[in-house]
């Protein structure tokens, strides 16, 4: 759920200048046994060794404080690889059971709600927008929008991350509470007002935060709660039945992490035009933003609703991954239509440029190898979880800051396949 740059970037931000140092905890020495051994193929040490490069050089790349990664083939006891600290002065070694704020996979968990009620007959995807939620904007006519709409990001409706009054907010009072729903919706009703150039929905990919904002009240309506109760409905349908312990949904008002782990953003870096070598964000941001790091760990984030809000851990996340994508939550007929992706980018597919990402329900297909999964990114914080169906390889990765000139955690899985499996051939 990023503002300036909002595409299959889910909810977020990025930054802090550290090169984050190495160190490999008790669990990193845990390394995928069986599956991954062969005659053939490198000893569990050597596979150690090659994951934890790749983190490594990972976190030097980006330029991040910490990062936590899991690597799993199959059900073969995973690897869980930490590199870094939890603080840019690197008081606290980063560790794998740190939690972060996970951003636009939060995005995953709601669009997956829908699809079981669409299982259990209670949503359609080609229900309207109007049906679910009656006369919820004032220029937006809901009429034309569908569920399969909002979760593929092709309603046309304008994402409220794109409003500056949001973006200044944030920046100038990140512990400000939200009234989420209602307030975020009206950010984008009053986008829609000013915007000269709609898209009709159907027309194209564009991808909006408050397509799931809008999403999460259908699916509580859909469970029979008040719309502003979407995190129950994640509670009851995964996090509780998964036995996702160290996953939540923080309450309005509530500014901590529920750890000691901290998440920075270079705002300057955040909004800058590499066309223009100048950033957007001052002014009319007061203070004006500086080219340097800030601790944005406490932050309420009713600013982000069903669009960003989950904290978690990369344990759990791994458990999530691997139901989301391998099959168990859904119906053969839904997981084939979560999985079933587009090429996101107008006008014509045809055209699209090589590296362009996939578009699915709630889910996103990376080129290079097929992962699918979705990413995640806020004020802080950025993360991915990804599975590869050829080698039934899943990973997960969390970094405590936000991109810093775009270099977000995307394409780290990618490498991890091609440090497993250097003759693994691309898809383009």
């Amino acid at each position: 759920m990023s503002s300036r740059r909002d595409h299959p970037r889910p909810v977020g931000h990025s930054s802090s200048f550290l090169v984050a140092r190495s160190w490999v905890g008790p669990v990193s020495a845990v390394v995928l046994l069986g599956a991954c051994v062969t005659p053939a193929q490198p000893s569990p040490d050597d596979v150690s060794v090659k994951l934890q490069a790749v983190l490594d050089q990972a976190a030097a790349f980006e330029q991040s404080p910490g990062m936590v990664m899991a690597v799993q083939l199959g059900d073969s006891t995973p690897w869980i690889g930490v590199t870094g600290c939890e603080d840019e002065a690197c008081t606290r070694k980063m560790t794998p059971e740190a939690k972060f704020r996970v951003g636009s996979i939060t995005k995953n968990f709601v669009g997956t709600a829908i699809l079981q009620q669409v299982d259990e007959g209670k949503v359609h995807l080609d229900d309207t927008l109007e049906k679910w939620l009656p006369g919820v904007f004032s220029h937006i006519d809901g009429n034309g929008i569908t569920v399969r709409q909002l979760l593929n990001h092709t309603s046309g409706i304008e994402s409220f991350t794109e409003s500056l009054r949001w973006q200044t907010t944030v920046y100038e009072s990140p512990t400000q509470p939200w009234n989420d729903p209602y307030e975020l919706l009206k950010l984008a009703d009053e986008l829609r007002a000013a915007n000269s150039q709609v898209l009709p929905p159907g027309s194209q990919f564009f991808y909006s935060n408050t397509n799931y904002v809008l999403l999460g009240m259908i699916a509580a309506k859909a469970d029979g709660h008040p719309v502003t109760d979407w995190p129950v409905v994640l509670q009851e349908r995964f996090f509780n039945r998964l036995a996702l312990r160290d996953t939540r949904v923080p309450a309005r008002g509530e500014v901590g992490l529920g750890s000691t782990n901290r998440g920075y953003v270079n705002f300057y870096n955040l909004f800058l035009d590499p066309a223009t070598g100048r950033s957007a964000c001052s002014p009319p941001f007061e203070p004006p933003c500086e080219n340097k790091d800030v601790d944005f760990t406490e932050q309420d984030v009713s600013n982000a609703g069903a669009a960003g809000a989950i904290i978690s851990t990369v344990g759990d996340l791994l458990t999530w991954t691997k139901a989301v994508t391998k099959g168990g939550l859904l119906s053969r007929e839904l997981l084939r239509q979560q999985q079933s992706f587009f090429k996101g980018c107008p006008p014509a597919p045809a055209e699209c440029p090589p590296g362009q990402i996939e578009v699915g329900l709630a889910m996103f297909r990376q080129p290079r190898y097929g992962f699918i999964g979705i990413r995640g990114e806020i004020h802080g914080f950025n993360g991915t979880i990804q599975y590869l169906p050829e080698k039934d390889l899943t990973v997960v990765v969390l970094s405590n800051r936000t991109a810093l000139d775009d270099r977000d955690v995307g394409p780290v899985p990618e490498s991890v396949a091609a440090a497993l499996y250097p003759a693994l051939k691309t898809r383009n």
